[in-house]
């Protein structure tokens, strides 16, 4: 895990880097990226270590799991050439992983995040987690109703859920059967 100065600089270039998101200050500025790269690098290590030992990552990389900073701008009317976070995707073939996969997101000022998923699941993914639904929800559910999560979703209550897929046992309720 870097130290905690190195942490606090990876922060300060992301949140400068929000003011001055053009080439010319990225550039003049670039061993501090390099800073806050290895930092980054290092937490991205770390996370890969500790989810590892729960669940097989398969051997990832650092490097494997890295998404670029650069944003891709070419169809985009902002063209401002830099992402204002850190980001990796941990799973089996780091960032060009389907299925289960962790997605790690730094960035300044309370907009880091850490989510879980699965991502464009196989058919067989799918009704391996639909079954497990069917034959136990309840872990969810109780995820679901924690007070913190409960208030971020209460917006949401009031879209109604479509219908489960045809193939999707009747014990699981549609809000949490569908995909």
């Amino acid at each position: 895990m870097p130290a905690a100065d190195e942490r606090i600089a990876m922060l300060d270039f992301l949140r400068e880097l929000r003011s001055h998101n053009d080439r010319d200050w990225f550039e003049a500025h670039r061993a501090r990226y390099e800073v806050a790269r290895a930092a980054f690098q290092g937490i991205v290590g770390e996370l890969i270590d500790r989810f590892d030992a729960v669940d097989d990552l398969g051997g990832v990389t650092v490097k494997e799991c890295l998404f670029r900073i650069n944003r891709d701008v070419r169809f985009s009317k902002d063209k401002q050439p830099y992402k204002t976070a850190m980001t990796a995707l941990l799973g089996r073939g780091g960032r060009k992983t389907a299925g289960r996969t962790y997605y790690f997101h730094i960035e300044p000022d309370g907009r880091s995040m850490l989510a879980g998923g699965l991502y464009d699941p196989s058919p067989e993914q799918l009704a391996k987690m639909r079954a497990a639904l069917a034959e136990n929800a309840w872990p969810l559910r109780k995820i679901l109703a924690s007070d913190g999560l409960s208030a971020v979703l209460e917006p949401w209550r009031a879209i109604p859920s479509r219908s489960p897929p045809r193939a999707t046992p009747r014990t699981i309720p549609p809000s949490i059967s569908c995909a």
